[in-house]
């Protein structure tokens, strides 16, 4: 018992473990092919979407750009018309200062007084622009004659043992050889004392203007620097809801202002001389170089870019005369907005909802690829399921098929038997019957006599069911001869074919009045002599049924249908009762008695078997005691 319990769980085991390794099959080729519908689908879609919407981002990016741009392009517009303003009022000083009468008076002579009014005159335009860090006269040699400035917040007469000698100084030699009421606008750098850079840095631009005597000759040059470090952090912090940085450049490139780790003014230190904005921007410097205006866009940063010069621009402002300024390429000044990608709040708000947009129809990309692969994948077991049932039902169909040709041709073959013998049996049942009806004949006429009681009369009933039986027998051959005849279709007249029967059905009827109504009938393809036979039984049946009124009155007409014509043979006879309709067109079944109305039965059986094999129908409407009409139809063309 121990053995057998151990064998039973060993099978079942082993049995079980067989589903499970078929399960984990199924499972594993499950999601073979469904991953192989799967991942293309998921591709396909991941970069159909993909491509649209960087489309859709780098347009979105390109707005949001040029929206930037174009807000930074007007403040940088608005700042270089700022300086433009403030240094228009410099030059407007200068040339006070320099048609002074007490600038005039103290050119003209050495007394003490005149050079007193000059300094009452210099110190008041010092005193009220606090950036005018030193106002000073040289004279022709370079050498300085008066010089106010500011120091510690306060301003002072620098006194003449201090006072220096400023040949050397490109300034000053650029502006010896200016004409006569130029002003010359200087490059913008560090201020130098006694030589050395000023500590704290100081950075400065010199409007220079030459002085002549009445009689044209020169004697000095009349300087203003301004100093320019409170200009520079009102640059910087000029508008707070601009993010990115306002900086001013030189030229060459060099820093002049910085919010950043650059090292403004580099050309003034040896070791900083690479501190330029093309070392760290080469590609957007290019561009710098060779436009007025612009913006570039450098790796993760956008620089929008105005270029001005004092000199030119203030004389294309028309504030001066045309030959009134004159600068140098150095002076020319660059306004540079450099602002990373991430302080462009609306483009990091974009990024954002892109990546977030991204996310999500990485999702739904997911779940629509998952669902179509699914349904495919589901397709295509259905498909396969389909198949093997179609296969199945295929093979059925063929057996089926296979048996249906078997029971036909078994069919055909006793049909052809049952014929024969029909034919047969009909043929060889005339000779007897053709000799009982000679023998009645023979004893009615030599015999009769000697007939007694009921003789005679079962004599007479003896050769009227010889009589019925031919009748039958000939009828039984008519059906047997139309089953086997072939068909010989030809165009038929209907109209002279009608005519013929309905003659041959008035010689039939001599006793009985007949009432014809019939219309031009169409020709028709068919069978003449079939054809012949069903006007026959259908015009004789309306006319032996309609005997028991005065007058027969048939009528024949006919519908055109697109593929058919039908006709009708309508009578006003008995009728019959349409619950038993479904008998008329079968052999030996009779809705009426022989007694009342003579026949086999098989007339409109014979009817129908003529009408099915053109292809056509037979049927019949009627009330009982209202009449009947028969309707058949018949094709149009000669379908064989």
């Amino acid at each position: 018992m121990k053995v057998l319990f151990l064998l039973k769980k060993g099978v079942r085991r082993t049995v079980t473990a067989f589903f499970i390794n078929k399960q984990e099959l199924m499972k594993l080729l499950f999601r073979k092919t469904f991953l192989a519908v799967f991942i293309p689908i998921f591709s396909f879609l991941l970069i159909l979407i993909g491509s649209l919407s960087f489309y859709v981002y780098k347009k979105e990016k390109s707005r949001i750009l040029d929206s930037t741009q174009t807000t930074y392009s007007e403040h940088l517009f608005q700042q270089s018309e700022l300086i433009r303003a403030m240094f228009a009022s410099t030059i407007k000083d200068l040339n006070y200062l320099a048609l002074n009468a007490s600038f005039l008076d103290y050119l003209g002579t050495s007394d003490p007084q005149a050079q007193k009014d000059l300094l009452n005159t210099m110190q008041p335009l010092a005193q009220q622009n606090w950036n005018y860090r030193q106002v000073r006269f040289l004279d022709w040699e370079g050498m300085e004659k008066i010089r106010f400035n500011w120091h510690l917040d306060s301003l002072h007469l620098v006194s003449a043992d201090q006072l220096q000698n400023k040949s050397d100084r490109y300034y000053f030699q650029r502006s010896k050889q200016l004409k006569k009421g130029q002003v010359y606008v200087s490059p913008v750098d560090l201020n130098i004392e006694h030589g050395k850079i000023e500590i704290p840095h100081q950075a400065v631009i010199r409007f220079c203007k030459p002085i002549y005597q009445s009689d044209d000759h020169p004697v000095g040059i009349l300087v203003i620097n301004q100093y320019l470090n409170s200009l520079f952090e009102w640059l910087l912090k000029r508008n707070t809801n601009l993010e990115g940085d306002i900086i001013l450049l030189n030229q060459e490139g060099y820093w002049l202002t910085s919010s950043d780790q650059h090292i403004p003014f580099g050309f003034m230190f040896k070791k900083h001389r690479n501190e330029k904005f093309s070392t760290f921007y080469p590609s957007a410097w290019e561009k710098l170089q060779n436009n007025t205006q612009g913006e570039v866009l450098h790796n993760d940063r956008l620089i929008v870019f105005r270029k001005f010069s004092l000199g030119f621009d203030l004389k294309n402002n028309k504030l001066f005369q045309e030959d009134e300024l004159a600068g140098s390429p150095e002076s020319q000044w660059l306004l540079v907005a450099n602002i990373p990608n991430s302080k462009i709040q609306a483009l990091q708000q974009m990024n954002r909802l892109f990546r977030l947009s991204l996310l999500l129809s990485i999702f739904i990309l997911f779940c629509i690829a998952y669902i179509i692969s699914w349904l495919i994948h589901r397709e295509k077991e259905i498909i396969k399921e389909l198949n093997v049932l179609n296969k199945t039902l295929e093979q059925k169909v063929n057996e089926r098929t296979t048996e249906l040709q078997k029971s036909n041709l078994e069919l055909k073959a006793l049909n052809e038997e049952l014929e024969a013998f029909t034919y047969s049996v009909s043929h060889d049942l005339r000779a007897p019957l053709r000799h009982i009806s000679g023998f009645a004949d023979l004893l009615i006429k030599k015999n009769q006599a000697d007939l007694t009681g009921q003789g005679p009369v079962y004599l007479n009933f003896i050769k009227q069911s010889t009589q019925e039986m031919n009748q039958l027998i000939q009828d039984l051959l008519n059906f047997s001869r139309i089953i086997r005849s072939d068909l010989n279709r030809t165009k038929v007249d209907m109209n002279k074919l009608v005519s013929e029967v309905q003659t041959i059905t008035v010689e039939s009827f001599p006793n009985q009045k007949i009432e014809w109504s019939t219309p031009s009938l169409p020709n028709v393809y068919a069978d003449h002599n079939l054809l012949r036979q069903v006007w026959i039984n259908l015009l004789s049946n309306a006319v032996k049924y309609s005997s028991n009124q005065e007058i027969s009155k048939v009528e024949i007409s006919y519908q055109q249908k697109k593929k058919q014509f039908i006709f009708q043979v309508k009578d006003n006879g008995v009728g019959f009762d349409e619950a038993y309709s479904h008998k008329l067109f079968k052999t030996f079944q009779r809705l009426h008695s022989s007694e009342d109305y003579e026949g086999t039965g098989i007339g409109l059986a014979i009817v129908r078997k003529i009408i099915v094999r053109h292809h056509g129908e037979i049927w019949a409407k009627s009330q009982a005691g209202e009449g009947a009409t028969f309707y058949f139809s018949l094709p149009k063309t000669n379908n064989k």
